[in-house]
């Protein structure tokens, strides 16, 4: 279902970029796609806040989350 769906790919491969441990793009990303597809309804817009979790114990910080983020959308005007 995510595959077919441009505009989450091409979240995911930002998010892939940043080359982040452990990632995954979860909550609204996800579930909206699913629920389109179970509902038989053309894909949804992608939601305004995007989850990514990752985890990194050296770099779980308020700072380096706000840096990442800085650099998704400076590397897609679109996200945020």
């Amino acid at each position: 279902m995510i595959a077919a769906d441009n505009e989450r790919m091409h979240v995911l491969r930002l998010v892939r970029e940043l080359d982040l441990p452990d990632c995954r793009v979860a909550a609204g990303f996800v579930r909206c796609c699913v629920w389109d597809h179970l509902q038989q309804r053309s894909p949804s817009p992608l939601p305004h806040d995007i989850d990514v979790i990752w985890y990194d114990p050296s770099k779980a910080t308020q700072a380096h989350d706000a840096m990442l983020e800085s650099s998704l959308r400076a590397r897609d005007g679109t996200l945020g």
